[in-house]
């Protein structure tokens, strides 16, 4: 489970995009126990708007994973979770200053996120994600 969750949460912050025109209400969020991103979903590339917002956080004992798609004017939510046994989580943001708690730049994405995990039976490691910083959308 934690090489699935790795793996998707990779892919999806390399999809992650910055977009301008809607930086206030849909950038990249974050601090120390959840974030939120845009992301180009594969499976919606021929619709009209191909982004959905993603959002992971702890609850309990599980991560979740939170999307909301921009199909219509409807908003379609799925919540469920990704990682199970979760004693604890931390998440820190690296800017081109260093790294940070809380990611709070309306104007960029993060160049990396580092996430701690323990897991209830005392493991502890901690993954580093990449973003690329030169995804906005509508860019040529």
């Amino acid at each position: 489970m934690l090489r699935i969750f790795q793996l998707r949460l990779m892919q999806e912050l390399f999809s992650a995009f910055y977009n301008p025109k809607n930086a206030e209400e849909y950038s990249f969020k974050g601090d120390s126990s959840q974030f939120s991103f845009l992301i180009t979903s594969p499976s919606l590339y021929f619709a009209k708007n191909p982004l959905t917002h993603v959002e992971y956080f702890l609850q309990g004992d599980k991560i979740m994973r939170k999307e909301y798609r921009f199909l219509s004017l409807e908003e379609e939510t799925q919540e469920y979770p990704v990682l199970l046994g979760i004693k604890e989580w931390k998440v820190t943001y690296l800017s081109r200053e260093g790294w940070k708690e809380k990611w709070e730049d309306k104007d960029s994405l993060p160049i990396c996120l580092k996430i701690a995990i323990e897991l209830e039976k005392g493991e502890k490691f901690y993954t580093l994600f990449y973003i690329p910083l030169s995804k906005t959308y509508g860019e040529e």
